[in-house]
């Protein structure tokens, strides 16, 4: 045995209960996973711009400050020697200017050094043992000038610092400077050297988050940087500052709006994100049993109350199928359970009733095919007789005699021939007994009309319902041709159209007035006794009732004139044991 009713009520409750929780848990802790995800992410942006306007900040200094080196009257004064000034005053301008630059300076301890170097060629310096000459030949200078900018940050390189203590990392601001009383004249360069520690230390972002960051120059080169983002700087410049999801779940944060086109870019990553976040799927799954946990033991009580009747109505269902059907169920449970074992008691009454009027109506039915059955059987004396007079009739040579009477006696051979499921005849059959109706009434009406033919010969072998050509012939011949006063045509076609087969009987007799064809085709006359005579109405119905509403017999029909009638009906194979295939 299956289940009970309980048990599956129980498990379906609890699955779509349990369903609807775990989507609300799901769709909730997505939701507030998605808030803390973003409050995250947005912290980190927070912590990138507190940077950047930090980075920017020490850029507007160092550009300020070379600003006012630029407009100084001395510094301006010096940048004016000539070249053929003596030596004692260059030594003296030096030195001069040494002291200029170092009052600049010297509050700013991120500014390594300050170099000037004249459109002459002559350099002053913060640092007295700077060599311009040696820088002037290296890379990062180059690459400045190469790129045809008046002023911006070089790449990072070594410094010498002065009086001996070393070397050190070095980013360099380069400005070219002009003369303050004709402004078209470039007067040469200022350089302001800033320690690359220094900015570095303000660069580092404190995040247990993030995957990697990374502070680009305008060179692509890192001022400073982590573990390595996910992207090169050549993909981070083509993108627009803010935040991008990339390929790998991890956010993407991007700030431009420092000096001299640097970017600094981190990167959160997914995975350690989720980790941080863990809490959140724990939380909700927890309310989530809980709650599980409540309804199985809230819902079992409810569940129980409901259950019991219907396991009365089960227990009355299994004695109804073993065929007993004195049960009745009592429930009074004020719901729809009642209503339900009111109708469960209704529906056994009804059982009983109908099967009561089943078996005295199968009892009537069975009387009236038997007296069906005697109606159209009449006593084989009349078949016996009828072979004596044709004996006799041949002797006498008689054909006229001999010819009607097999003509009557085949008719009274398939009269004889009936079998309660014997609904169906060949096409074949049913065309020799339409002849032989023909031929009697040929006697009967001399002269009074002719019959013409049209048969295909591939549809001898179908299948059609036994009676349903020959009332249509028997009207034609009474009800048309009889009453003509002139001699009139019978004709009769038999053709397969497509997948189904068309029989025509048309005649040129007295026809019928439209309300006539319609309550012909209206009428409901029975199976009369007396030969198997068979109403046109019967034909109609049995049509009707054998192939369905889509086959009917349609009636056509003109005083005067005459009447066509016909029959569609699909075509099915009779063989020999009166089957249709």
């Amino acid at each position: 045995m299956g289940k009970s009713i309980r048990t599956k009520i129980i498990f379906s409750v609890m699955l779509i209960v349990s369903a609807l929780f775990l989507g609300s848990t799901i769709g909730g802790s997505r939701y507030f996973y998605r808030v803390l995800e973003d409050h995250t992410v947005l912290e980190e942006e927070q912590k990138q711009d507190q940077i950047a306007r930090q980075i920017e900040y020490i850029q507007n200094n160092i550009i300020s400050i070379a600003k006012q080196i630029a407009v100084d009257t001395e510094v301006q004064n010096c940048a004016e020697i000539q070249e053929n000034e003596n030596v004692v005053d260059k030594l003296v301008e030096a030195s001069r200017m040494k002291e200029i630059l170092r009052r600049y300076i010297n509050e700013q301890s991120h500014i390594l050094g300050v170099t000037i170097l004249t459109k002459d060629g002559i350099d002053f310096s913060s640092n007295s043992t700077e060599d311009a000459a040696f820088f002037l030949e290296e890379e990062w200078y180059r690459n400045f000038k190469e790129s045809k900018r008046e002023k911006g940050f070089s790449d990072s390189h070594t410094y010498i610092l002065e009086q001996g203590r070393g070397k050190a990392e070095v980013i360099s601001y380069i400005m070219e400077f002009k003369d303050l009383y004709h402004t078209h004249d470039t007067l040469g360069e200022i350089m302001l050297h800033i320690s690359c520690p220094y900015l570095q230390k303000y660069i580092q972002i404190d995040s247990v988050l993030l995957n990697g960051y990374a502070m680009f120059d305008s060179y692509g080169n890192a001022v400073a940087e982590s573990d390595r983002v996910s992207i090169s700087y050549d993909d981070v410049k083509n993108m627009e500052a803010g935040k991008h999801v990339l390929e790998n779940k991890n956010t993407l944060l991007i700030h431009k709006n420092m000096q001299d086109g640097w970017i600094l870019v981190s990167e959160v990553s997914q995975k350690l994100l989720a980790a941080q976040l863990q809490f959140v799927t724990i939380f909700f799954v927890s309310i989530f049993l809980a709650a599980v946990i409540m309804l199985t033991v809230m819902l079992s009580a409810v569940i129980r109350n409901i259950t019991k009747p219907l396991e009365q109505l089960h227990e009355a269902a299994a004695e109804v199928g073993k065929g007993n059907l004195d049960v009745a169920v009592d429930i009074h449970t004020k719901d729809e359970l009642a209503v339900l074992g009111d109708a469960f008691n209704t529906m056994i009454a009804d059982i009983q009733k109908m099967l009561k009027e089943t078996i005295e109506y199968e009892k009537t039915t069975k009387e009236m095919e038997i007296n069906r059955l005697m109606l159209q059987i009449n006593p084989h004396f009349i078949y016996n007789t009828l072979n004596s007079i044709v004996y006799m009739a041949r002797i006498k040579g008689n054909d006229d005699i001999v010819r009607f009477s097999n003509a009557f006696i085949s008719l009274l051979q398939d009269t004889l021939n009936v079998k309660k499921d014997n609904i169906f005849t060949s096409m074949e059959q049913e065309l020799k007994n339409v002849k032989n109706y023909l031929l009697l009434q040929e006697y009967r009406y001399p002269k009074r009309f002719e019959v013409s033919y049209a048969i295909e010969e591939e549809i001898l072998d179908a299948a059609i319902p036994n009676v349903l050509i020959q009332p249509i012939v028997e009207n034609a011949v009474f009800h048309g041709l009889a009453a003509k006063m002139s001699k009139g045509h019978l004709d009769i076609q038999v053709r397969k159209k497509s997948v189904n087969i068309e029989i025509v009987i048309e005649d040129d007799g007295i026809g019928m007035s439209e309300d006539t064809v319609r309550k012909i085709s209206e009428a409901e006359d029975p199976v009369k006794g007396e030969m198997r005579t068979v109403g046109v109405g019967n034909v109609i119905q049995r049509i009707r009732y054998i192939y369905g509403e889509e086959y009917k017999m349609q009636i056509e029909s003109k005083p005067n004139v005459g009447t066509k009638v016909t029959i569609v009906i699909p075509y099915k194979k009779y063989d020999n044991k009166g089957e249709v295939k």
